[in-house]
């Protein structure tokens, strides 16, 4: 089902949606990735593993975001591809995911807006029919 951008005058406010929430959360990381770079100039050099955690579904989208943007600007780890998995037990909702990719090269990897941070502003989580991610990125 993949991702949108929706209308806004400064930022990006993204949308997604997919069956399940495993898809959204992986959704959501590439609409962050291919705001900051062009994934299709990445090669697939290296894996990284990396997990959230958290009580709430709304800390745990925005912990997530804000390990993508993490790796990718404070890191230097351009990201190709990534594989998620989500589960949820006794309250907290955890996010373990392989990132696949390289060293950032700005040059090469077309590296155009850093993103700031995620946000809490306009945050949206359904999942029933089908999971719905709506957020704001702050660039």
């Amino acid at each position: 089902m993949g991702y949108r951008f929706l209308e806004h005058s400064t930022d990006a406010l993204v949308e997604v949606r997919s069956h399940t929430m495993t898809g959204a959360l992986a959704d959501a990381a590439y609409s962050a990735i291919d705001i900051m770079l062009d994934r299709d100039r990445v090669s697939r050099i290296e894996k990284r593993d990396v997990s959230v955690e958290s009580t709430t579904v709304h800390e745990m989208l925005y912990l997530w975001l804000e390990e993508i943007i993490y790796q990718v600007v404070t890191e230097g780890f351009a990201i190709r591809s990534l594989d998620v998995n989500y589960t949820t037990k006794n309250r907290m909702h955890t996010i373990r995911a392989n990132l696949v990719g390289e060293s950032l090269d700005p040059i090469a990897h077309g590296f155009g807006v850093e993103i700031k941070a995620p946000t809490y502003h306009q945050m949206h989580i359904s999942e029933s029919p089908e999971a719905v991610l709506r957020f704001l990125m702050d660039l």
